[in-house]
């Protein structure tokens, strides 16, 4: 038997027997997690990194609220479109009608009572 270069602990003239690795900790977006073998003979644990590769939180907030708004601009093409038959010009027309167009009525109805 020998002592351990990494441990101290005598093992086997081969050396230590680890293991498969293991996670211990996921990786979660950009941060590293660990990974973790231990030896059969003496117990001692070898860890290594395990490189984060995904996305950061504000990235797949922005990715999510993007696909949703892809999503509802489609919906409004098919109702618009296809369900209701209407044109690009009519949609047009929605958007340049003078806004106070809606508070002038009260208005000229109350002239015509004078």
């Amino acid at each position: 038997d020998t002592e351990c270069d990494l441990c101290g602990y005598p093992v086997l003239a081969k050396g230590h027997s680890f293991g498969n690795w293991e996670t211990t900790l996921k990786p979660q977006g950009k941060k590293s997690g660990i990974e973790t073998r231990i030896c059969s003979a003496c117990q001692f644990a070898e860890t290594r990194e395990i490189p984060g590769n995904g996305l950061p939180g504000g990235a797949i907030v922005a990715i999510v609220a993007g696909s949703i708004i892809v999503v509802d601009v489609a919906a409004f093409a098919i109702y618009w479109f296809v369900i209701q038959k209407k044109t690009m010009a009519q949609l047009l027309a929605v958007f340049s009608k003078p806004a106070d167009v809606a508070t002038d009525a009260p208005a000229k109805d109350k002239e015509e009572q004078n």
